[in-house]
């Protein structure tokens, strides 16, 4: 059986929800990017809120601020904010959010798509192969992400097997693929998990 809510719990939840919305719709009022704003700065702007909404209501995540936003960030940075500020820290709805990297991605003008092409191909460079592919790996079980929708690897095996091996699950794995640098989307190892994230086999744009 479950509990009733009293008239008391419903008007303190109703309250709630009232002051959350008042305060979304003030954050996104004041919430501007100069002309020519740096990756760094829009990142740190966009970060220190998103922090905030991260715990901050049950009923509203860092992710939905992110969608109510997305069109008021510089769109040459809306990719990396997606992967870097949304993607390796807070929840997300997968679905969503392949949506808006398919967003980002088409908005992308061919020389922002070079630019990106050449960063990863500089960070990537020692794991080229002749071809222009590098292999990548991803360590799974039978709770992970549907393989469609990955966007998470790595090209450390070792990495890869860790992750596959952190929890005592069944369906454990290393997932190789093999795919052309330009189907990356970005490099990090600020986590020291020499990741890289492409686009999922979901989206191929």
């Amino acid at each position: 059986m479950f509990r009733k809510h009293t008239i008391e719990e419903v008007a303190e939840f109703e309250h709630r929800q009232d002051e959350m919305l008042k305060e979304v719709e003030t954050l996104k009022k004041e919430l501007e990017f100069e002309p020519g704003i740096s990756f760094e700065k829009c990142s740190s702007k966009v970060g220190s809120i998103l922090i905030y909404f991260g715990n901050r209501y049950p009923d509203y995540s860092a992710w939905d601020y992110f969608v109510e936003i997305y069109d008021k960030i510089p769109q040459e940075h809306r990719l990396k904010i997606q992967l870097l500020k949304l993607y390796t820290h807070y929840p997300i709805k997968i679905l969503e959010f392949v949506e808006y990297l398919k967003e980002s991605l088409l908005s992308e003008t061919a020389d922002q798509r070079l630019v990106r092409l050449e960063e990863n191909k500089q960070a990537l460079n020692n794991h080229i192969n002749p071809k222009g592919c590098i292999t990548i790996y991803r360590g799974v079980n039978v709770d992970s992400l549907n393989e469609d929708f990955a966007l998470s690897f790595t090209v450390d095996k070792e990495r890869a097997e860790w992750f596959t091996n952190r929890f005592d699950k069944k369906g454990k794995k290393v997932i190789t693929r093999t795919i052309p640098i330009e189907e990356v989307l970005l490099y990090t190892n600020k986590r020291s998990e020499e990741e890289v994230m492409v686009i999922p086999k979901c989206l191929r744009i």
